[in-house]
C-alpha cells in the first residue's frame, strides 16, 4: 500500500506506483494524480476512478489529469443539448452539484468524457461528428456508470485539446497532452 499525505492509495493505484518504481520509471505523473484524486468529495470517484482509467488505456499526464475523449457535433457544440462550445482550448464547466452522481444511471445530467474505444464508436450517430481529446481533473469526476464496462463518465469539467482521430496508446504524457 501507497501513502499520500497520510492517505493510502486505492489498490491498482498503489500497484501502479509501485511498479514504475520497480521498472525504475517516473511515477510523479500517478503521484499527482492521487494528490488531484484526494480533492474529490465523491468517495466512489475515489475509489474507481484509477482502476476505470487503468482498464481504458487513459493516459495520464505529468500533471496529474487524465486524457479521455469526447464526441461533439461538427461545429463543436456538445450532441445532446448543442449549448456547449467544445472548441479546442474551451474549459466547459457545470456546477457539480448539477450532475448526477448515481452510478446506476447510464445517461444524466453531467459533462460526459469516455475511454477513446466508447467515444470513437458508441457516442453519436451522425458522421460529421467531431471526436475530441478532453483532459480532466480527477477532482472533477463525479460518476462512473457501472454498465458498458465502465468506459464513461460524467464530470463537473474539463479542457479540450484537440480533434484526434486515434487513441493515444503511451500511458503518461505531458501536462499539455503532447
Amino acid at each position: 500500500v501507497v501513502f499520500i499525505k497520510g492517505r493510502s492509495l486505492p489498490n491498482m493505484l498503489s500497484k501502479r506506483i509501485l511498479e514504475y518504481t520497480n521498472l525504475g520509471l517516473s511515477i510523479k505523473p500517478l503521484v499527482e494524480f492521487a494528490k488531484r484524486l484526494y480533492n474529490n468529495p465523491s468517495n466512489s470517484a475515489v475509489l474507481r476512478l484509477f482502476e476505470c482509467l487503468d482498464h481504458n488505456h487513459h493516459p495520464i499526464c505529468e500533471d496529474g489529469r487524465f486524457l479521455a475523449w469526447k464526441r461533439v457535433r461538427s461545429n463543436f457544440k456538445d450532441i445532446h443539448s448543442g449549448t456547449f462550445d467544445n472548441s479546442p482550448g474551451k474549459t466547459p464547466r457545470v456546477n457539480r452539484n448539477e450532475v448526477d452522481e448515481d452510478m446506476d444511471k447510464t445517461c444524466s445530467h453531467g459533462l460526459h468524457v469516455a475511454s477513446f474505444e466508447y467515444a470513437s464508436r458508441n457516442y453519436g450517430s451522425n458522421s460529421s461528428d467531431v471526436l475530441l481529446e478532453v483532459l480532466v481533473d480527477p477532482a472533477d469526476v463525479v460518476a462512473i456508470p457501472r454498465d458498458y464496462n465502465s468506459q464513461k463518465m460524467r464530470t463537473c469539467g474539463y479542457e479540450v485539446v484537440q480533434v484526434c482521430k486515434e487513441e493515444r496508446k503511451d500511458l503518461l504524457v505531458t501536462a499539455t497532452g503532447e
